[in-house]
């Protein structure tokens, strides 16, 4: 064979730059490339187009070359003159086992030549879906930006290969990035007139609100090329999000408010959830109507809580035995165990020793009230029992004068009040009654 004469040059170029090597790669002459080797032919000697062995065999997908050289010592992420790598002629042709191999062998997914094309996107110009899946999954940038801005989703719908697109879009592409011009890849599909790929960036969550850097609207956008079934379904599309998100707001508002028990919030939420159709969904309604069903509940517990809470407040200053029973009986009753019933029923058990007798409740069943008290309070308000129980306590103690000293309040009730403490009795009794 010529490789084994004397004064040979294995490395001579034919008239296209072309050595013997070269030719061998191209032509998957497995055992000419390893006599070749042997001969110490140079692997790194390019042609006229910047194909050396390493990034030839990539490019024509020998798979057994590639496996020689690469275990030759040939470099995985060589190079050419504009910047181009083994692995993308490889993705650029659609040769999955070769793109196999050099990833094997550590081939950078995320390398770019001159004009920032990375292997990901010379796939997916070319609609290598399988390539394009599998340079994802090895960790390419699917974010990835050529010289002018565009992502391989934008290069996908520019050059409409839908399949592509599809698969990027599964993958998480990013619908709204956007292009040197600030195009994103719905603006391409109106521009190219697109309604199916229009459908799908609309349908996948695309911005309908996006500028372009001119500040060109999607909607001018559309008007200008008069695609106006794309119009009707942009608004379309916008009516049904605008209903989603008041319905997502209006449970939200209604739970948060169920959550916190505050009377204002739940009613507002529960005539909020009033105003949103729920119809179209029988499952969401019929959930949405239990939890407003919960906060009408809610609402008229809140709004005894605070009637009673008036009441005991009242019953308090009024600073009456015979008044304060009434308005403790009456929230025991309505089973409301607000802020005010410990004061309240503190104060009636030391006016009502004051007076020389004894207290109308018996300690246990006192205990008990208490105990309801401490539990229930936990899921019925926020504040602490114990600071409010401690101050009451210490107002109370302080008083050490044998006869009862009526609070300041209660010093002025008959001047600053419509009625008597008998008169505030009467008024829950009534309410007892009722």
């Amino acid at each position: 064979m010529l490789v084994s004469r004397e004064n040979y040059d294995v490395n001579a170029l034919d008239h296209i730059g072309r050595t013997a090597l070269l030719i061998a790669v191209r032509e998957g002459k497995g055992e000419a490339v390893t006599l070749l080797h042997q001969a110490q032919a140079d692997t790194e000697i390019s042609d006229e187009d910047g194909w050396n062995a390493i990034r030839m065999a990539a490019r024509e997908g020998h798979t057994d070359i590639m496996e020689l050289l690469l275990k030759q010592g040939s470099d995985v992420n060589s190079r050419s003159e504009d910047g181009r790598t083994p692995l993308m002629g490889a993705a650029f042709q659609g040769f999955s086992e070769a793109v196999e191999v050099l990833l094997k062998y550590g081939a950078d997914v995320d390398a770019q030549d001159k004009r920032k094309w990375t292997p990901l996107i010379y796939a997916t110009r070319q609609g290598k879906d399988s390539i394009v899946m599998r340079l994802i999954k090895a960790g390419a940038n699917i974010e990835a930006k050529d010289h002018s801005g565009c992502s391989p989703l934008m290069i996908a719908v520019k050059l409409g290969i839908r399949n592509t697109i599809g698969t990027l879009i599964e993958f998480g592409a990013d619908l709204d990035s956007t292009d040197n011009d600030g195009d994103t890849a719905l603006s391409w599909s109106i521009r190219n007139g697109a309604l199916d790929l229009v459908t799908l960036c609309i349908q996948g969550g695309a911005n309908l609100d996006h500028k372009l850097k001119d500040g060109t609207t999607i909607e001018s956008l559309a008007q200008a090329n008069g695609q106006f079934e794309i119009l009707t379904m942009m608004k379309d599309h916008k009516a049904k999000m605008k209903m989603k998100t008041e319905k997502a707001d209006a449970i939200d508002a209604l739970t948060v408010g169920l959550c916190y028990r505050v009377l204002e919030p739940v009613e507002a939420a529960i005539a909020q959830c009033d105003l949103v159709d729920f119809s179209s969904d029988p499952k969401l309604k019929k959930r949405v109507e239990n939890l407003v069903a919960h906060g009408r509940t809610v609402v008229e517990y809140l709004k005894k809580q605070a009637e009673v809470s008036e009441m005991l407040v009242a019953a308090i200053h009024a600073y009456d035995a015979e008044t304060l029973k009434v308005a403790i009986d009456y929230a025991l009753e309505a089973r409301c165990f607000g802020e005010h019933l410990y004061d309240a029923r503190v104060l009636h058990d030391k006016l009502v020793l004051q007076d020389g007798g004894s207290s109308s409740y018996p300690a246990a069943v006192w205990f008990f009230v208490i105990g309801v008290i401490l539990i229930l309070g936990f899921f019925f308000s926020s504040k602490s029992r114990k600071s409010k129980k401690d101050v009451s306590a210490k107002h109370l103690m302080t008083q050490t004068s044998d006869e009862p000293q009526k609070p300041e309040s209660a010093q002025t009730f008959d001047k600053t009040t419509a009625g008597s403490p008998r008169t505030i009795a009467a008024v829950a009794k009534q309410r007892l009654r009722v």
